[in-house]
């Protein structure tokens, strides 16, 4: 798949690690309507593999040839679950990526945090019933101030300009 066929798209994902099965997709606002998706949600849950407590506590970039993607891995106190906390891990992705796309990112830095703070009641209840329609719905209230943001930002800094190859 070349970066052309890539169709330009944001998305705020949930992911959930399971003591089980290991990271796992919980829910994707909006869904993917592009090939791309199966790549994109293979990939993104195993980010919550890396074990670093900077991650804990810092969101951080994540980049590929297919796109782009600002994590935040967030915990929540369960009792019951091992060391006592369930984690979790909200994105929001961008396709395709550009270097354009880093630098829109890079201001949503503050966004991640208030987003966070919207679904824990919600995942508290996670084990006990199926939170998935609830968590999108909150997702769904965050994509029309995103689409404003990365449309603005596209104005400013000229959509399409440059991508990470021209460096």
């Amino acid at each position: 798949m070349d970066q052309e066929s890539i169709e330009e798209s944001y998305h705020i994902i949930l992911c959930y690690f399971d003591e089980v099965i290991g990271p796992e997709l919980v829910t994707v606002s909006p869904q993917f309507r592009n090939p791309l998706s199966e790549k994109v949600l293979g990939l993104l849950p195993s980010l919550m593999d890396i074990q670093d407590e900077i991650l804990l506590r810092e969101p951080f970039i994540f980049s590929n040839p297919y796109f782009m993607s600002y994590n935040q891995i967030f915990r929540i106190p369960r009792t019951g679950a091992r060391g006592g906390v369930d984690d979790f891990m909200v994105s929001i992705v961008i396709t395709p990526s550009e270097a354009r796309g880093l630098i829109v990112l890079s201001g949503l830095r503050d966004s991640l945090p208030t987003i966070r703070d919207n679904i824990p009641k919600t995942l508290l209840e996670f084990h006990e019933r199926d939170v998935r329609e609830e968590v999108g719905l909150i997702f769904d209230g965050f994509i029309e101030p995103l689409s404003l943001y990365i449309d603005t930002q596209n104005e400013i800094w000229g959509k399409g300009t440059f991508k990470l190859g021209d460096f």
